[in-house]
């Protein structure tokens, strides 16, 4: 995406019920995520923050691929050491 912050922004703070498309965004930002970490850029602490928020919510809602697709993420975030995952994760059991 070539504005991922607002993105996972978005994705995170909405209310309703996210579409099942948004599976495909949170893997983007993952992609992202994942190659500015490999590079050292900085900044990608939020969007990371909202993409683990996003991804949880779609965990929740979705059905079992969905869920596999949600764990995937959630397997490249860890990867990349995102910053708030071990919190997140903890707090859904």
């Amino acid at each position: 995406p070539e504005h991922p912050e607002p993105l996972a922004r978005a994705l995170a703070g909405s209310a309703s019920r996210l579409p099942s498309r948004a599976i495909e965004a949170c893997q983007a930002l993952a992609s992202v995520s994942e190659r500015s970490s490999g590079e050292g850029r900085r900044g990608y602490a939020m969007i990371q923050r909202h993409l683990i928020q996003a991804v949880l919510r779609l965990y929740r809602q979705g059905d079992a691929r969905t869920r596999a697709q949600c764990l995937d993420i959630i397997d490249t975030l860890y990867r990349t050491g995102a910053h708030g995952l071990t919190n997140a994760l903890s707090g859904e059991r």
